[in-house]
């Protein structure tokens, strides 16, 4: 989100202004966006969050992006165990990422193990 009002234009000094102007303007109209959903209504659905976003930025005329839509999300979203299962495009439920865990076990130094018979 804050890297819409920057450019990505290096020599272009105007198109790089015309870049950063139309970053804030669209940061603009995103806020203002947000700030007419009900923020008193949580949403245990993501599916159900998503088609409420979908529909007020479309009546706004505001298009987003999938960079800008993750970033909302993130930073609207909390993880909630008694909410709906979020799943994917196919209906299969996502991996939570915070329920992840590794755990380095060491080798023994000698791990040669014997042949099977016949060779």
């Amino acid at each position: 989100f804050r890297k819409l009002a920057e450019s990505k234009k290096r020599r272009d000094s105007k198109a790089r202004e015309a870049e950063i102007e139309a970053g804030l303007k669209l940061q603009e109209q995103i806020r203002r966006v947000l700030a007419s959903l009900d923020s008193e209504t949580v949403y245990m659905d993501r599916e159900v969050f998503n088609e409420v976003l979908d529909s007020t930025f479309d009546n706004a005329d505001v298009s987003l992006k999938a960079p800008i839509r993750k970033a909302i999300l993130s930073a609207l979203g909390e993880r909630d165990p008694e909410a709906e299962i979020c799943r994917d495009a196919k209906s299969n439920p996502e991996p939570d990422p915070e329920l992840r865990d590794t755990e380095l076990v060491p080798l023994p130094d000698d791990i040669s193990l014997p042949l099977p018979m016949g060779y």
